[in-house]
């Protein structure tokens, strides 16, 4: 938005960013009331509608999202200097809604950018830094547990990438914690120090293939 309006495509470059909850209502009308009063906020910026897809329902055509979706794609066309509008969502239920939605509504979204997720490596050196920030080291077999816990968790497009290594590492501290506790005596250095059984507990591993046979 900033850059929009530097290069003077943007009178005012803010972002208002919403959800389906700031533009679908509960009965017939409110739901383009409310779409109107987002755009209103957005006029001279930039409009951020986060997980989008949310307002696609393909299986229920009395969805009032499709509401919102028809008097975005109208307010586009006739305001169409006056905005930016970014969609933000899964790359799937995206890729749905864009097709399907309304006959006009991809032609209107003419740039699609798809971020990957991080890889391994990335995703470890993001736990280094939240840990860190947290002022705790993580050992080095912490690692090869955070990499097991990653890959059962990565399994579709739903995964949380950076926010699912701040949960783990959030979990990681109150085991520690626990375990602390339980040991009753311990040094000043181990209060600091996030261990493979803090990351990965023997108790969420489940069985392996020989017990389950």
């Amino acid at each position: 938005g900033k850059a929009y309006k530097e290069i003077g495509l943007l009178e005012r470059g803010h972002c208002v960013k919403v959800t389906r909850a700031d533009l679908v209502g509960q009965y017939v009308g409110e739901t383009a009331q409310k779409t109107r009063k987002c755009i209103e906020r957005a006029m001279g910026g930039v409009l951020f509608i986060d997980e989008a897809y949310s307002l696609y329902k393909k299986d229920d055509a009395k969805d009032f999202g499709q509401e919102a979706i028809d008097t975005l794609l109208k307010d586009m066309e006739d305001h169409r200097s006056e905005y930016s509008v970014i969609l933000a969502g899964y790359r799937g239920p995206m890729t749905e809604m864009l097709n399907h939605a309304n006959p006009g509504f991809r032609s209107r979204f003419t740039y699609h950018i798809v971020i990957p997720d991080y890889s391994d490596e990335e995703l470890l050196e993001i736990a280094r830094s939240v840990a860190g920030s947290h002022h705790y080291i993580i050992e080095e077999k912490g690692y090869e547990a955070l990499k097991k816990r990653i890959d059962r968790e990565r399994i579709d497009e739903t995964f949380g990438n950076a926010r699912f290594i701040r949960e783990v590492i959030n979990d990681a501290e109150k085991n520690l914690a626990d375990r602390l506790v339980k040991m009753g005596h311990f040094e000043q250095a181990d209060l600091t120090v996030l261990k493979a059984e803090d990351i990965f507990p023997e108790e969420d591993q489940g069985k392996d293939l020989k017990e389950l046979l």
